[in-house]
């Protein structure tokens, strides 16, 4: 992996924190559900974008898997944070797995047909 699509996965996956950040921020009841849902989609949209681009340089099930993982993490992650909730240690053992899988999808080399 190089430095560029480092760049492309980081540029992912701070595009999808902000997107489910501004989701939960529009969950809310009132009517800033639609600045939340416009806000949350163009973030959403934009990054899926740049995960066309990280597709033309690396296996598309590697990209897919390290892409929406570490999404999926980093925006648990930031939520946490963000809205101040706490995680159990099952949560925390979770948020390990994950870890764990990512990099054994990313390090495993795909069968030969």
């Amino acid at each position: 992996m190089n430095f560029g699509i480092i760049g492309w996965m980081g540029l992912f996956w701070a595009l999808q924190i902000v997107a489910n950040i501004f989701f939960k921020l529009g969950s809310d009841g009132t009517l800033k559900w639609i600045s939340g849902f416009a806000l949350g989609h163009t973030f959403g949209i934009t990054s899926m974008a740049v995960l066309m681009v990280i597709y033309k340089t690396m296996n598309p099930n590697i990209a897919f898997g390290v892409g929406m993982g570490g999404a999926f993490l980093l925006s648990q992650v930031a939520l946490t944070v963000v809205f101040k909730t706490d995680l159990s240690v099952v949560q925390y053992v979770g948020i390990g797995t994950v870890v764990v899988g990512m990099t054994l999808l990313a390090v495993g080399q795909p069968a030969s047909i």
